[in-house]
């Protein structure tokens, strides 16, 4: 594997595949997304950070302390280390930052773009 230099990232690619037989809203805005449909654009995103290493590269895990992330730019946005899902390659269900809600929840309701 490359690596990606001062990052620490080690992570040279991936792929993501998603269930064809999903009900998926693929709008540009939230428009039409119904009650019963995913919203591709949130769970496309979730899914490029984890590629990216997000829950899934030994740096991520270097800036977890307990049940919490810890890394600078996370805490400065959300206030505070940041908590984690038990996975701890999630945020904790339910996070919120300025009232709305995060796209490293782990959990993707229907009917709501994130």
């Amino acid at each position: 594997l490359g690596t990606r230099g001062w990052s620490g990232f080690s992570l040279w690619g991936g792929s993501i595949s998603f269930d064809t037989t999903q009900t998926w809203h693929f709008g540009l805005t939230t428009a039409g997304l119904d009650p019963n449909e995913l919203d591709f654009y949130s769970v496309a995103t979730h899914e490029l950070g984890h590629v990216l290493g997000i829950g899934t590269a030994d740096r991520w895990f270097s800036q977890v302390q307990g049940s919490a992330f810890v890394g600078p730019n996370a805490r400065a946005v959300y206030g505070g280390p940041v908590p984690l899902n038990a996975d701890k390659a999630h945020w904790a269900d339910g996070v919120t930052v300025g009232g709305k809600p995060v796209s490293l929840d782990p959990v993707m309701n229907y009917g709501v773009r994130v």
